[in-house]
């Protein structure tokens, strides 16, 4: 059994899985962000074309997120988010 193991973590060495694993997660977690940012950007396309999909929008994020859409105080607005996309990221 212990003969198993050490020829299993000698061959796990000279393979040099360890970075391999590394560079897959390093890579898959980079990823993650622009998918992210690209799903955003499609599903506010979307709710701005698709006639009805912004009170989809509203009513799947309402579901999910309870209380973070709407008017009060501490909620956000659709709105918010279109009038940012307007104006350049450089600006105040």
């Amino acid at each position: 059994f212990v003969d198993h193991l050490v020829r299993m973590q000698a061959h796990y060495g000279a393979a040099r899985a360890g970075q391999h694993a590394g560079a897959i997660t390093y890579f898959a977690f980079l990823s993650f962000f622009p998918i992210l940012a690209l799903s955003f950007f499609v599903v506010g396309v979307v709710s701005e074309v698709w006639p009805g999909a912004n009170q989809t929008l509203v009513e799947a994020i309402q579901s999910l997120f309870p209380g973070i859409i709407g008017t009060g105080e501490g909620q956000l607005a659709l709105a918010d988010f279109r009038t940012q996309l307007d104006r350049p990221a450089c600006l105040p």
